[in-house]
């Protein structure tokens, strides 16, 4: 059985790497159907790592809220596979630009709603750090 300190490690972990993709999301431009298709697929991917991470952590989360993640990812990946599908099927489409703006957006939304709701909670679960041994050299200072 995990202890508490090793599911919030694998749960700050996850944090990082979500912290890193929101930034590169940010910087991602949402008229490039590629850059999005590969934002998407980053997105869908830390979804998947995620949910390990969450169920880890259930104790944290109520049920619904692993339920919305879980159906906000497959709503996401029925998204990229329209634009996906548009891409090939037609790659003038006057759609694609207005497809990939609304769904980077929306990418950009799911980013920063976890970052809210699963990630910045995580401040309060770290494990705080046993003191440290004195020292001989402690027994000398001033206070």
């Amino acid at each position: 059985m995990k202890s508490e300190a090793a599911t919030v490690d694998l749960l700050q972990q996850g944090a990082e790497e979500h912290h890193t993709l929101l930034a590169r999301a940010k910087c991602t431009g949402g008229d490039d159907v590629t850059a999005i298709l590969n934002l998407g697929s980053a997105v869908l991917l830390h979804g998947v790592l995620e949910r390990s991470q969450v169920y880890a952590a259930n104790q944290y989360l109520a049920a619904a809220v692993i339920e919305q993640f879980t159906a906000d990812h497959a709503r996401l990946a029925e998204d990229l596979a329209l634009l996906e599908d548009l891409r090939q099927s037609d790659p003038e489409s006057q759609d694609l630009a207005t497809l990939s703006a609304a769904l980077f957006e929306r990418l950009l939304e799911h980013l920063e709603r976890d970052e809210r709701t699963l990630y910045q909670p995580l401040e309060r679960l770290r494990v705080v750090e046993p003191p440290r041994p004195a020292t001989a050299g402690d027994a000398d200072r001033e206070d």
